[in-house]
């Protein structure tokens, strides 16, 4: 079972991408631990901190990262590379 599901792509989200904190839906099981290890495998950082968020059903998670480490998804700059 997969623990990130999607990374959510909104106006306050990406301000905080800007801050190096980034927000992905995750899986309703999922803990803090399970979270910081995905994000290690998949995108090659390990988070400084992991906060959790349940609103109406739905699991968020919000990823700290060092600064100078960025996660190139959410990017958006016109400099970025086109996927």
């Amino acid at each position: 079972m997969p623990v990130l599901i999607k990374p959510i792509v909104t106006e306050k989200s990406m301000k905080a991408a800007g801050q190096n904190r980034y927000t992905f839906a995750v899986a309703k099981e999922a803990n803090r631990a399970q979270i910081a290890e995905e994000i290690k495998k998949v995108f090659g950082f390990k988070p400084v901190m992991v906060r959790m968020i349940t609103i109406q059903n739905e699991k968020k998670a919000i990823v700290v990262l060092k600064p100078g480490e960025k996660i190139d998804l959410f990017d958006v700059t016109e400099n970025a590379k086109k996927v």
